[in-house]
């Protein structure tokens, strides 16, 4: 079995030069970075909010936030319903130290709780939204461009569906690094606040979701007009996405957005647990609703990950039309998604206990209607760590409601 094999390096050592909350003026900066760095005592929420927003409720740039370990529960009466929402440059971190494997993913027991070496603060957003769908598309903490989360517990300690959406979400270029997000909607979410995203997700544990982690280009829960033309890019590495109860990483091209660009780039994870649809699950385009997706390019490149547990493995979907219960039981016009590509490149990955280890879907339909046309999917796998794959592809699912769609799917 191949394995592209770094461990992580050495946990960030905390500034020794640190002034208190009460001292916050942003004039006030660390000489070799030019950085405010402030320490905000265990648990105490309403100097976090001060760290992180000025007097007028605007997100601070350029400020490095210390977080004494301890529990902040958000409060949805401030700024942005209680979120953070992290200015640019400006890094949230805290202690929190987890064990890790041979290959630096973080080691869990049979409860999915990570086995912790230091304490963290954890970061509790239960508070801020008592049903799950009262605020749509909105992460508890939203990282600024060129920010970074580091070393810190995201939980509410309610389970996937007590929450709301995302616990972290990355919308410029940021990174996620050896954090612990658990009982949310959405653990991990990448996406473009613009035209273009970036996001790194490093040595971090993602556990107890609804869906571990989810990449795309544009939410319609934000109100996003059809369109698109948006490139998002993510690396996730030296991670451990299970228990998600849906799938653990989802990748879509579009959902009613067009002529997007995704690259996905994932090294010596582990998706595991019980995830009742897929591990990983890449989508060239699909309609919730919204109209369907075209023209839209998705890549996932995989080096040495694990997929464990699921009834997928790894499943791949040129296009994908939802039934119309997903869709609120609206009536959609052109609800099809077509001429969309999604491509899955594995490179000593292994399976183990899946139903099935790939399936691959040229289009797919969860509804009587007809789906998508014109849509490619093509697996590469080369050095898989399992002797005996469980590999199924269809042009066409259901073929009955696909007559002459032009569809593709290749696995080789």
């Amino acid at each position: 079995m191949f394995h592209d094999r770094v461990t992580l390096g050495a946990f960030t050592k905390l500034s020794d030069s640190m002034i208190s909350v009460a001292a916050i003026p942003a004039e006030s900066a660390v000489a070799k970075s030019n950085a405010t760095v402030i320490t905000v005592p265990g648990g105490d929420v309403a100097a976090l909010y001060k760290a992180v927003y000025d007097e007028s409720g605007r997100p601070r740039d350029n400020v490095t936030i210390d977080l004494v370990p301890g529990v902040f529960r958000l409060d949805p009466s401030q700024p942005f319903g209680g979120r953070l929402v992290l200015g640019a440059k400006t890094i949230l971190r805290s202690t929190l130290k987890m064990a890790v494997d041979d290959r630096g993913v973080p080691v869990v027991d049979g409860y999915y709780e990570p086995t912790v070496l230091a304490e963290g603060a954890k970061i509790d957003g239960g508070a801020l939204a008592p049903h799950p769908f009262a605020v749509m598309g909105e992460g508890v903490i939203i990282v600024g461009d060129r920010g970074l989360v580091q070393q810190i517990w995201v939980d509410t300690g309610l389970g996937p569906s007590g929450s709301l959406r995302p616990g972290i979400e990355i919308t410029a270029r940021s990174t996620v690094r050896q954090v612990c997000v658990r009982g949310h909607r959405i653990g991990l979410r990448v996406r473009a606040a613009a035209k273009k995203a970036h996001g790194v997700i490093e040595g971090s544990l993602v556990a107890d979701n609804s869906i571990g982690m989810i990449i795309l280009s544009l939410d319609p829960d934000l109100g996003h007009s059809t369109g698109g033309k948006v490139r998002v890019e993510a690396i996730i590495q030296h991670s451990a996405s299970v228990n998600s109860t849906t799938v653990n990483l989802l990748i879509i091209g579009g959902i009613g957005s067009d002529h997007n660009r995704m690259d996905v780039q994932t090294s010596c994870n582990l998706f595991g647990g019980r995830a009742s649809v897929a591990n990983v699950r890449v989508v060239g385009g699909q309609n919730v609703l919204t109209p369907g997706s075209h023209h839209n390019r998705v890549k996932l490149r995989s080096v040495g990950d694990r997929f464990v547990g699921a009834a997928v493995g790894l499943q791949v979907e040129g296009g994908a039309l939802q039934s119309e219960s997903m869709s609120g039981s609206f009536s959609l016009p052109e609800r099809q998604s077509s001429n969309n590509k999604a491509t899955a490149v594995l490179t000593g990955a292994t399976f183990e206990s899946n139903l099935n280890d790939i399936v691959a879907y040229g289009g797919i339909s969860r509804t009587n209607e007809p789906g998508g046309d014109h849509n490619e999917v093509r697996v590469v796998i080369s050095h898989a760590g399992s002797p005996r794959l469980t590999v199924k592809a269809f042009d066409c699912s259901p073929e009955e409601n696909f007559a002459a769609c032009c569809n593709k799917a290749r696995v080789g």
